[in-house]
């Protein structure tokens, strides 16, 4: 079974398009500061 393609459908992804996932692997050199961010906006309410 290709889960692959069931979850492109599910989310709307164009099968064409390849998976990618990016994984951070090992530690920091250093402290790392915190980042800032923006408001968090609400686009719809279920």
């Amino acid at each position: 079974m290709n889960y692959s393609k069931n979850v492109k459908e599910e989310l709307g992804v164009s099968p064409e398009w390849p998976c990618a996932l990016p994984i951070a692997v090992g530690w920091p050199d250093g402290e790392t500061p915190p980042t800032s961010r923006r408001p968090v906006q609400i686009m719809a309410w279920k």
